[in-house]
């Protein structure tokens, strides 16, 4: 369960929705696509911590999804990465009235959910 929550995790980050000026918006899958292929300076636009922190974070959840018995606290730490720029995606949606934006950040908080889940079920399996 908790291979399939890191997996969610990770598909349905690339999936928040954001919107800014007249008729912008794009996905984040969209955004990361730009900052990683399309930027002249690649390392310029990597050193923003939220960049940093939401690019690390997917990194560690790639990793624990591979990995059969990763660590709770990594688990963890790529989950707090992640949700720093959902719960932000998630804000924005929320100050702006923005269904779309909202509805967007939806399933990865579902996913979170059951990555805690998982996490707290498999800490009472080693504690008996």
């Amino acid at each position: 369960m908790k291979r399939l929550a890191n997996i969610g995790l990770l598909i349905t980050s690339l999936f928040g929705y954001t919107e800014w000026g007249k008729g912008r918006s794009a996905f984040l899958y969209e955004i990361e696509y730009e900052l990683l292929f399309r930027q002249p300076h690649l390392l310029e636009s990597l050193t923003h911590p939220l960049i940093l922190g939401s690019l690390g974070g997917q990194l560690i959840l790639l990793y624990c999804a591979i990995k059969n018995n990763s660590s709770k606290k990594l688990n963890l730490l790529g989950l707090v990465l992640l949700s720093l720029l959902m719960l932000l995606v998630l804000l924005v949606g929320i100050l702006s009235s923005n269904f779309k934006i909202i509805l967007s950040t939806t399933p990865f908080l579902c996913f979170t959910v059951l990555l805690i889940i998982a996490i707290k079920k498999e800490r009472l399996k080693t504690s008996l």
